[in-house]
């Protein structure tokens, strides 16, 4: 019923496996995306915003793509000190710059050795707390499961 509202060349499944897999440079695959989900139907919110835009590449990819959460992101960044390019519309510049800090942030950890985390569950775990430096006394712990 979704892909009704798109001609063939502009099927949203044909967008997000061309986001994922395409040939084209990155940056412009997530333009492309972006432009995919602006013109998904909607009904009173609006559907272009970073939790859709990034959902999808972190599910099908976590460790080449992270998830975007408006409000977790730009502070789990400032506690971190980072200067994290942050508008409210999805654009390249922000989520560039989103990878680049779960990189640096990789980089800075990596002589920790840490087991079960990865750089996003950092970011949102340290973001939570209030302090990413919190999470660095966690590293040395294996993941526990919940069950």
């Amino acid at each position: 019923m979704l892909c009704r509202h798109f001609t063939p060349t502009e099927n949203p499944k044909r967008k997000v496996y061309d986001f994922l897999s395409g040939r084209a440079k990155f940056e412009t695959r997530f333009d492309r995306w972006c432009d995919t989900i602006e013109k998904l139907p909607r009904t009173g919110r609006r559907v272009l915003t970073h939790p859709v835009a990034t959902v999808s590449g972190f599910i099908a990819a976590p460790e080449t793509h992270i998830f975007l959460q408006p409000v977790v992101t730009p502070r789990a960044a400032r506690e971190y000190g980072f200067e994290l390019f942050y508008n409210s519309r999805p654009s390249w510049k922000t989520y560039a710059e989103l990878l680049e800090f779960a990189e640096t942030i990789g980089r800075d950890l990596a002589d920790l050795k840490p087991r079960g985390y990865d750089g996003h569950s950092i970011v949102y775990l340290g973001a939570g707390l209030g302090r990413i430096l919190v999470i660095i006394n966690l590293l040395h712990l294996p993941r526990r499961s919940a069950f």
